[in-house]
């Protein structure tokens, strides 16, 4: 059973946590990872990590530009600090990291509760930055798909749009 929103608000109870812990400097790093992916062996009924998730979206409701993508990518690089973190992450999980951007329909929300009035838009780049494969993209219909299945993989050479 996937896990459910348990309360009716969209506060992100870490944030400010996350904006102190940041404040610290020095060489003490912290890091996010917006999520880990994981699966039920149906047998085992034991959850097991098939992938670590990195999102990102171009601001407001443009449309993502090829030239954004690279930047994404240089971004996450395993030669940055925040790549390096999800590289490790990923590594040690055993599992692709995947750089999935997205983009709104509706406007860039102006804060938390207005997010709930936004939805997901129509196209999704997805890329996997383990193997290098290069971008791929999606509609939502096949990025549920893709996301649905028992691993997400590489997908469609056809798909590859960098």
């Amino acid at each position: 059973m996937a896990k459910v929103h348990n309360r009716e608000d969209t506060e992100d109870r870490a944030l400010i946590y996350r904006m102190w812990r940041w404040t610290f400097g020095g060489s003490a790093y912290c890091f996010d990872v917006d999520h880990i992916e994981w699966r039920r062996d149906h047998t085992t009924r034991k959850m097991y990590p098939i992938a670590v998730m990195e999102l990102t979206r171009p601001d407001h409701t443009v449309i993502c530009p090829q030239a954004y993508l690279p930047k994404v990518v240089a971004r996450y690089n395993v030669d940055s600090p925040q790549g390096q973190h999800l590289h490790y992450v990923a590594g040690a999980l055993e599992v692709p990291l995947w750089i999935v951007v997205f983009e709104l329909e509706g406007g860039p929300p102006t804060n938390q509760l207005a997010a709930m009035d936004v939805s997901i838009g129509n196209r999704f780049w997805i890329y996997n930055a383990t193997s290098g494969g290069g971008w791929y993209r999606l509609d939502r219909a096949t990025y549920r798909e893709w996301m649905l299945r028992d691993c997400p993989m590489e997908i469609a050479e056809h798909r590859r749009v960098a």
